[in-house]
């Protein structure tokens, strides 16, 4: 059976200032999707609006800008991707085993209030998926309700992150936290 993974990314391009461009950390895609891809996972991006995800500026530059990165940056079908991410209500969640949810400091602006992807977190961590998270991507299980009432990370422990990130929230009704 194809085990197939769902990664979170988000739409904002900007902070409050305009001037100020943010977006994806390109890596904290990257680095997960190289992964899953040479263990023969299938693959999605979904995003709280669907459509495009601006990258992060920051995170094509050193340290960040690693080899993962580049080449996805440089890869034209790769980068369309990216221009094309699907939203939450065109998410069958029974098709997916896990959802991975990136981080960079845009998504504290559209994960956390995105109902769909509450939704999808709340069917998968239901069936005894794996719900995870990259860095600031914790912020998209913050609001996730479970069909209970009660949140998602109510009781949970944070995994440590990256030094420069907060903590990540990551469980699974199979799997601990553990440091990386």
């Amino acid at each position: 059976m194809t085990r197939r993974v769902l990664h979170v990314v988000t739409n904002v391009g900007h902070y409050d200032d305009p001037s100020h461009p943010t977006g994806l950390w390109l890596s904290e895609l990257t680095h997960a999707w190289q992964v899953f891809e040479e263990h023969g996972f299938e693959q999605r991006i979904v995003s709280p609006q669907g459509g495009a995800s601006p990258l992060e500026p920051r995170s094509l530059k050193f340290p960040s800008y690693d080899r993962t990165a580049k080449a996805w940056h440089a890869d034209p079908a790769r980068m369309a991707l990216l221009e094309h991410t699907s939203r939450p209500d065109q998410i069958d969640s029974a098709h997916y085993d896990a959802i991975s949810f990136t981080g960079g400091h845009a998504v504290m602006y559209d994960f956390p209030e995105s109902e769909g992807l509450q939704r999808i977190t709340r069917e998968i961590w239901e069936r005894g998926g794996i719900v995870s998270s990259v860095c600031h991507g914790y912020c998209g299980l913050l609001n996730t309700r479970l069909s209970d009432g009660s949140l998602l990370v109510a009781g949970r422990k944070a995994s440590p992150g990256r030094k420069r990130c907060s903590p990540a929230w990551t469980s699974s009704s199979r799997t601990t936290p553990r440091r990386r």
